[in-house]
């Protein structure tokens, strides 16, 4: 009997070990009007319309994503006053990390009275 029962628990280990392995990464940069790196933006990954997970970029303006499940998502960077940027079907492959690039986060005009600042949404990415 106890030999059945570790065949049965290593099979149901056998069975289950792909869908523990699918998960990717995202990396990239955030950068102001200036090719400044920026500090504290947040950088989210979205899926279906809903937030998956978020970090916030370092001094550098670098950011990393780390066992995000596979899948396609949308990328949303944007910091108060510089601007905001979406990147659409941003894909998520098993064992890889997907490199986004630069993105430039620009804002496009002076606060006016009592009013928000106008975003301009870019997208652009290459290399660093």
């Amino acid at each position: 009997m106890k030999s059945l029962l570790s065949l049965a628990m290593m099979l149901l280990l056998v069975s289950a070990g792909p869908a523990f392995g699918q998960t990717g990464g995202v990396t990239g940069i955030v950068l102001d009007g200036e090719d400044n790196p920026v500090e504290e933006a947040r950088v989210s990954l979205w899926l279906d319309g809903a937030c998956q997970v978020y970090v916030l970029t370092g001094a550098d303006g670098v950011f990393n994503f780390a066992d995000v499940a596979v899948g396609t998502y949308d990328l949303k960077a944007g910091k108060r006053h510089l601007g905001n940027v979406i990147l659409e079907a941003i894909e998520v492959i098993e064992g890889e990390v997907t490199d986004v690039g630069v993105i430039v986060l620009e804002c496009t005009g002076p606060q006016g009275p009592g009013g928000p600042h106008k975003y301009m949404y870019q997208k652009q990415i290459g290399q660093q």
